[in-house]
């Protein structure tokens, strides 16, 4: 029984290497996706494609490629913040367990991002 508890542990730290991987590759194709639509919205301008008449935005609400560019960026800054904080997390070592906001980290800056949205 001793030697299947260290091997337990061990899988359950693969297991959430591998999660967080995937969930913080989640981050970076969002960020994609950002960036490559302020390249769109640069080169629409550029080259005089009334992209807001064709996709119907209003003339006063359309963002520019700065815009989108910060927007990406920002989640970009927040993700690798998470990641860094998320790689320095300190373990109790009474419980060897990690406090709660820290293993929220991603969904705290999934949040915090939608709330400068909303509001910003």
């Amino acid at each position: 029984m001793k030697n299947l508890i260290p091997t337990f542990h061990v899988a359950i730290i693969h297991l959430f290497d591998k999660l967080c991987s995937t969930y913080y590759s989640l981050f970076g194709l969002i960020v994609l996706h950002v960036l490559m639509y302020a390249a769109n919205i640069y080169f629409w301008k550029r080259y005089r494609v009334n992209y807001s008449f064709i996709f119907g935005f209003k003339r006063e609400t359309e963002l520019g490629y700065r815009q989108v560019l910060l927007l990406g960026f920002g989640i970009a800054a927040l993700a690798l913040c998470s990641v860094h904080l998320n790689l320095h997390m300190e373990m109790d070592p009474k419980t060897k367990e990690y406090g709660e906001f820290t293993e929220l980290l991603p969904l705290n800056v999934l949040i915090v991002r939608f709330l400068q949205l909303l509001f910003f």
